[in-house]
């Protein structure tokens, strides 16, 4: 527990360009844009995974944006993952 923690507040760090201590949108579409760079994603194929993330980014927002300012604080972000990872470790059982 102590070492995702430690690890979820890295992430939260790197994807937190500006440094302004939350995450925006546009934040984690450009982590995404980067990672279709660097595996050189086609561009068709990234398209339509960029749509899906966008929609999933916005229902992530609407669910963990406890401050309803359309960006992520680091214990709302840290809460995410953590939600995140309790429903894969439930599904991993079934």
């Amino acid at each position: 527990e102590v070492a995702s923690r430690q690890y979820y507040e890295k992430l939260f760090d790197i994807l937190d360009i500006d440094k302004d201590s939350k995450i925006s949108k546009k934040e984690i579409v450009r982590f995404f844009v980067a990672l279709f760079e660097i595996y050189d994603i086609d561009s068709t194929d990234s398209l339509r995974s960029m749509i899906k993330i966008k929609f999933t980014i916005n229902e992530l927002y609407d669910e963990y944006d406890s401050s309803r300012s359309g960006l992520i604080n680091k214990q709302d972000f840290i809460r995410m993952l953590c939600n995140a990872n309790l429903l894969l470790y439930a599904k991993q059982k079934d």
